[in-house]
């Protein structure tokens, strides 16, 4: 590009814009060579060039096509002394966008500066980009074709125009091709000899007319158009690659030209002109629409592909729904607008069930398709101004606004219900799919995004592990509960990072001899405060937490050391055992059981002296690697127990199938509210189910010698519970082991007060702590 390009009209336009837009005093464009910089256009400044030394833009056209922005000049090194700096302009801010050839060659910039430091807004940067590449092609018309001149004030305004326009893009829906064009015909420049003209799209779309002021106010334009419109003769005006001149018009003293409009090959329309009918003689303005005709093309396809682009960085590219991004903008905005104590908006977080089984056993382009079809019905249900979005996976999120009140609400939640009780037609396969929704009404405008997504996401939960049920809509109670959850999840993130996890171990009976012959390890946490957390206080918080997995190889590590350490003290103690709970999460990591082994026997350790507990409720869901991982323990000599039997839904096949050694019955059966007729027979079942399956039997829960005496007297010859001891610390389970004649003393402990708090009693503190 030369540099000796003349000062123009339409660059000067654009720096003005620039200067607008952008909010400063003072915008330039530059062209740089190697020695100088020459300012071809400038608004606030005195300057025709300077040393390139000395220049900004010289940094500016190094960043390929991104902004060189410098927030405090007098705080960046590379510039704290330059003249301009220290002395007239006295440059405090700068922002400049590198003007590119088709090369990728930087030639210049466009840029604006300001005597105090700033920052620009993303659509301040997002502007200024558009009109370099704007202001480069006016440079890049004024040095290709002289006779354009006029056009290029014109293709300014136009170019302007959609830049504007483009501005307005995130908050409205994205403008048609029919739209962009229409705008596009209110630019001709009025000097041009015509009286009215519009953009034809595809011929059947409406087109918008637009009359010149100065040569149509005596004309009945509308009638012209009327006349057009009849003329059989256009209807293939648009397919021709030339511009056409029609004089066919009933009034001779008009006549119409047509420019076609190209974009991505394809016809879109055309600009018509109506005119002067002398001008059959005199084209003198035709080269110039003609220009602007090819130019619309150009703008047209890049306009669509940012907008194609903007569709696709703020949208889920599977389901067409917002992405993260978009909606928690979205999210943002809604919340700062809201009026404190109105229910203007509602959140909803909504998360499919059981969609692994779907991608299990219909394969993921049946899963792909199905999300796509949630999507579609959240979409219909929802209004003009909600927003559906996707994060991840199954999660969907809805932003309902303008709800008004608890009626709107209701209504909102019915649609949202019904969107679930029809089953999806997913090709071949009907499905019917639920989801777990929680709902957080937005009436303050001070609640953060981060805190509104913890709070619905906390809600869906509560329905999602069956403490509430259909969508929960928060109140104050289950705000607090999601508080709650949250604080500890803060405690627990501490724990792991401060070590203060421990084991304790709760004692295992052998009922035949009255000695202990095993323990479960449990896992627990000390709080910031220095007590020892209960366990239903935080197992049900880690189970949705992503610290789950990190948790539980952390209890199996730790166990099998403390298991090593006890080797010799358990040298006189036939077939003890441990028992390590374990969740299907990990269960399902690749190669779990196989690695498992391998460290117990790494270890020195027996395998058969780990018992691997997976509670019932979590039976149902075994699948693919969580039943090749228990196969792969159970062949290397571990033992598989399940765990809280008779609470869940398993069924007797999972029993039969799957490779078990024990059956630990749960203490509601134990020591449950039921007569003890239907005690006796529950249990007397379950334990002949599990003998008749040649498993072992465990009872759980065993509080006091009558229920001693019931599980004994059935056959059950292994027993645990507060009767024997609750969970206590490894340090007073340790003094249990070194006991030599556990049993006698052990009876003698049966008619103490329960206050005295020897080691093994059923109540064991520490200290002022009670441990649970």
């Amino acid at each position: 590009m030369v540099m000796n390009t003349p000062q123009s009209p339409s660059l000067d336009s654009l720096v003005r814009v620039a200067a607008t837009i952008c909010e400063t005093p003072t915008a330039f464009i530059s062209m740089v060579e190697k020695d100088r910089q020459v300012f071809v256009s400038r608004l606030g400044m005195d300057l025709l060039e300077t040393c390139t030394e000395d220049s900004f833009c010289g940094y500016t056209i190094l960043s390929a096509d991104q902004l060189f922005i410098v927030p405090d000049t007098t705080k960046d090194p590379r510039f704290v002394r330059n003249p301009y700096v220290t002395g007239p302009p006295y440059i405090r801010f700068y922002a400049g966008a590198p003007l590119c050839t088709d090369d990728g060659l930087s030639i210049g910039s466009l840029c604006v500066v300001d005597v105090r430091p700033r920052e620009l807004t993303t659509v301040q940067i997002q502007t200024l980009r558009e009109l370099s590449h704007v202001a480069m092609n006016i440079l890049r018309i004024k040095r290709n074709n002289a006779k354009v001149k006029a056009l290029s004030e014109l293709a300014h305004c136009l170019l302007n125009r959609l830049f504007l326009y483009s501005k307005e893009v995130d908050s409205r829906p994205s403008p048609s091709k029919e739209d962009l064009m229409n705008d596009m015909v209110t630019h001709l420049d009025p000097a041009l000899e015509w009286i009215s003209a519009r953009i034809n799209v595809k011929k059947d779309q409406a087109c918008r007319i637009v009359d010149n002021a100065t040569k149509a106010s005596l004309i009945d334009t509308g009638d012209l158009w009327r006349k057009v419109d009849e003329l059989t003769t256009l209807e293939a005006d648009t397919s021709r690659d030339e511009h056409r001149f029609e004089s066919c018009i009933p009034d001779k003293n008009f006549a119409l030209m047509v420019f076609p409009i190209h974009s991505k090959g394809e016809m879109e329309g055309g600009i018509q002109v109506i005119v002067p009918n002398h001008l059959e003689q005199s084209l003198w303005n035709s080269p110039l629409l003609e220009l602007m005709s090819a130019n619309v093309g150009i703008v047209l396809d890049r306009e669509i592909m940012n907008i194609n682009l903007l569709h696709q960085a703020s949208h889920d590219p599977l389901t067409g729904a917002a992405n993260r991004t978009l909606f928690l903008a979205k999210l943002a905005e809604t919340a700062k607008a809201t009026v404190p104590g109105r229910m203007n908006s509602a959140l909803f977080f909504i998360d499919l069930d059981d969609f692994k089984d779907v991608n299990d056993n219909f394969g993921h382009h049946t899963g792909d398709d199905l999300l796509v079809s949630i999507a579609e019905r959240l979409m219909a249900c929802s209004r003009e101004n909600d927003l559906v979005g996707r994060l991840s996976g199954d999660e969907f999120v809805l932003l309902a606004n303008d709800i008004g009140n608890e009626e709107g609400l209701q209504h909102l939640l019915s649609r949202l219900n019904a969107t679930f009780e029809e089953p999806l037609q997913i090709g071949a396969n009907l499905l019917r799919i639920t989801a777990s929704i929680g709902c957080v009404p937005i009436t303050s405008p001070s609640t953060s995004v981060e805190r509104l997504m913890q709070q619905v996401e906390g809600v869906m939960y509560l329905v999602k592990n069956g403490h509430r049920k259909g969508i929960c809509v928060a109140d104050e109670e289950i705000l607090r509960t999601i508080r709650y959850r949250r604080s500890i999840i803060v405690e627990v993130k501490e724990a792991l990072n401060r070590n203060r996890l421990s084991l304790y171990a709760q004692p295992l009976i052998d009922l035949e001899c009255g000695s202990i012959v095993g323990a479960e390890f449990l896992l627990r946490i000390t709080g910031r405060n220095g007590n020892i957390l209960p366990a239903d206080a935080f197992m049900s918080t880690i189970e949705r937490s992503h610290y789950l997995v990190t948790i539980d190889e952390w209890v199996f590590k730790e166990s099998l050391g403390i298991m090593k350490g006890l080797k010799n003290q358990l040298a006189g103690i036939d077939d003890f055992r441990i028992s390590i709970n374990v969740t299907p999460a990990i269960l399902n990591t690749v190669d779990y059981g196989a690695q498992c082994v391998s460290m117990i026997r790494k270890l020195g350790i027996d395998p058969s002296a780990i018992v691997m507990e997976i509670t019932e409720n979590n039976l149902i869901p075994l699948v693919g690697r969580v039943i090749e991982n228990l196969h792969a323990l159970r062949e290397g000599g571990v033992r598989i127990a399940v765990d809280d039997f008779g609470t869940g839904y398993s069924n007797l096949q999972n029993l039969s199938t799957l490779p078990l050694d024990f059956l630990k019955i749960d203490r509601t059966l134990v020591t449950g509210s039921s007569g003890i007729m239907k005690r006796e027979a529950l249990l007397g079942a379950t334990v002949s189910i599990a003998k008749n399956l040649n498993l072992e039997i465990i009872a759980e829960g065993v509080e006091t010698k009558e229920d001693e005496d019931l599980i004994r007297s059935l056959g059950c010859r292994y027993a645990q519970g507060y009767f024997y001891g609750r969970p206590m610390p490894m340090d007073h389970f340790l003094s249990l082991l070194q006991r030599q004649s556990f049993l006698s003393e052990f009876s003698e402990v049966l008619t103490e007060p329960e206050n005295v708090s020897p080691p093994y009693l059923p109540l064991i503190t520490t200290g002022t702590t009670t441990v649970n």
